[in-house]
């Protein structure tokens, strides 16, 4: 149904954004190419969010097939999400100017979420 389409849509849009994001994060990080594949990321996780709320609308209607593509789609965002920290992470250390009177540069706050 239309809703199907909208999945799939969905579906292909966030592949085509991990595909990119990919594809930058085999370059070493810059504070330019990290600041791109963070918007990536974030329009990223804005689909992955859309597609989760769909997939619990799906399996509240009984119908578990077309969840399965969602939930594979969304563990490949996770993954992306992963690697993502771990490659900007080099990109946050080089840009902090060492300041030998702070002594806190080992926490960096509001990183987590």
């Amino acid at each position: 149904g239309a809703d199907q389409d909208a999945i799939d849509e969905s579906i292909s849009s966030l592949r085509i954004n991990l595909d990119v994001i990919n594809e930058a994060m085999r370059q070493p990080a810059t504070s330019e190419s990290v600041d791109v594949v963070s918007s990536l990321m974030l329009e990223v996780q804005q689909t992955k969010d859309q597609l989760q709320a769909e997939a619990e609308r799906l399996v509240e209607g009984g119908q578990y097939g077309s969840t399965d593509k969602i939930f594979e789609a969304i563990s490949e965002v996770s993954h992306v999400e992963s690697e993502f920290g771990e490659w900007s992470k080099a990109v946050e250390v080089a840009s902090r100017h060492p300041q030998p009177h702070h002594g806190d540069t080992a926490e960096s706050p509001a990183v987590e979420n």
